[in-house]
């Protein structure tokens, strides 16, 4: 039951992490501002399908190592996997202000504009989702799962608040922020 609660939490915070930034940024700045906060959150994320896809993987054998005790290795692997998603993260982040506009632009036939600061916040907040990846997956691999729902209900309360703060004075880049 304590498992299943704290998954509850978690998929509860996630709802609110999703769902509130389009819910504020309708409400100050219309529905227009939602395609445009979606459509440069699908092309600043592109990269995490990737780590999506690594991450579960590994899982196991971090569970493997916990139950052994092998924390030296868990700690070697699990830098090394953050230090490279970090790395390569941070690439594509460096090139989506730049990008960003373009790949929209020719996808979307010019019919959309993605400021390039958003594109610049979304790259740093691609880069903590990637570590977040990581860290859920090591905390769902030695079953703390307390640790992750106050980070995620933690965020949903940032989420709110800098939202309903932000996005009022600065629109869309507020959002984001």
């Amino acid at each position: 039951l304590p498992s299943s609660a704290s998954f509850m939490g978690i998929q509860l915070a996630n709802l609110f992490i999703g769902a509130v930034p389009n819910l504020i940024i309708s409400r100050v700045s219309g529905l227009s501002s939602v395609t445009i906060l979606a459509i440069a959150q699908r092309v600043a994320t592109l990269p995490l399908i990737f780590v999506a896809a690594v991450v579960p993987v590994l899982w196991p054998a971090f569970t493997i190592a916990w139950a052994k005790g092998d924390l030296a290795w868990i700690r070697r692997q699990y830098i090394r996997l953050v230090e490279i998603t970090v790395v390569l993260l941070g690439l594509y982040a460096c090139a989506l202000p730049f990008a960003g506009p373009t790949v929209v632009r020719v996808w979307l036939r010019g019919s959309l504009f993605v400021p390039v600061p958003v594109f610049g916040v979304l790259g740093v907040w691609l880069v903590l989702q990637g570590i977040g990846h990581w860290v859920s997956t090591l905390l769902h691999s030695i079953t703390d799962l307390h640790v992750q729902v106050i980070c995620y209900a933690a965020q949903a309360l940032i989420a709110i608040v800098l939202g309903a703060l932000l996005c009022p004075a600065y629109g869309i880049l507020g959002i984001t922020i």
